[in-house]
């Protein structure tokens, strides 16, 4: 585990905004170390959950620890959002939250890949479910590397 933890940008905003309810079901779809989730938890009533989902399972490892506090008012997931309705299994939520884009705590270990400012391997993986850069490096002619970086680079 990490000792750097994860920052959101703009919390008690987004919370605010999410919380038009104090209790319910609430999904964090990308709940990373916890501290969106962590801040709802604190800011609704005592009968309210939160479903936290994220592919990373190291950051998982950390949001477990840091919602411990909790007990059952918050279940932790290691899954993609995109998952979100069979996740619920019928339920229906009263608020979900994403917070898009790489974490301080996957750019801060360089074993993740995802910073040029320390030497790492060429990962870049949101989860164990993917395939790293350098196996698609590897794996790919030179057109195919050009097309991804035209379109998503």
């Amino acid at each position: 585990m990490t000792t750097v933890r994860h920052i959101p940008v703009l919390a008690e905003t987004a919370v605010e905004l999410l919380l038009a309810r104090r209790s319910g079901l609430f999904v964090d779809g990308t709940v990373g170390t916890g501290g969106h989730t962590e801040l709802i938890l604190d800011s609704v009533g005592p009968s309210a959950e939160v479903l936290g989902i994220d592919r990373d399972a190291s950051a998982l490892e950390e949001a477990r620890a840091r919602l411990a506090v909790f007990g059952e008012r918050v279940k932790l997931v290691c899954a993609n959002f995109r998952d979100i309705a069979h996740l619920l299994g019928g339920r229906k939520a009263d608020g979900f939250l994403l917070d898009l884009g790489v974490s301080t705590y996957q750019l801060s270990d360089a074993k993740r890949g995802f910073s040029y400012m320390a030497n790492g391997p060429l990962d870049m993986a949101m989860g164990a479910d993917g395939f790293s850069v350098t196996e698609f490096i590897s794996s790919s002619d030179e057109r195919e590397i050009a097309d991804v970086l035209r379109e998503y680079g």
